[in-house]
């Protein structure tokens, strides 16, 4: 199971390409954002939100993707998002990256980042987090 962690603003569809990738691979999704209600897309793609940060835990997704964007709270969405990706993080479970997200991503020396796949410049990218998911985990992720 996978928790997409959203705002508004982002691809749509680049986004809506990666949730079908998983959908086709037989991957459950929950779309989370700070409120029950949908997000849009800078194309005005409306996606359904299902659960909210109050509502679940990094604890209870196999895999999380963040996806990133804008909400009205934004400096609450961007404490609830980084706190999804370092739960994520520390428990060695794949992270996919959107474009609109990598600010979410500390990259440093000391972190391999193994497991943590991204959009940017990947044009296998929804296949590459499908493959990262299956794996499960990171043991070897610093």
């Amino acid at each position: 199971k996978v928790g997409v962690v959203s705002g508004n603003g982002v691809n749509d569809q680049a986004a809506m390409n990666v949730l079908n990738t998983l959908k086709q691979h037989g991957i459950f999704i929950d779309i989370i954002s700070e409120k029950l209600d949908t997000v849009t897309g800078a194309n005005g793609t409306k996606i359904k939100v299902n659960m909210t940060f109050i509502t679940s835990s990094p604890y209870l997704f196999d895999s999380i993707y963040v996806v990133g964007g804008e909400t009205d709270y934004q400096e609450k969405f961007v404490q609830n998002v980084s706190e999804f990706v370092y739960t994520a993080y520390k428990h060695y479970k794949p992270i996919g990256v959107a474009s609109t997200g990598q600010s979410y991503i500390e990259t440093s020396k000391n972190n391999n980042l193994a497991g943590v796949v991204f959009a940017e410049n990947n044009p296998n990218f929804g296949k590459d987090f499908v493959t990262a998911i299956a794996q499960q985990r990171f043991w070897n992720r610093t």
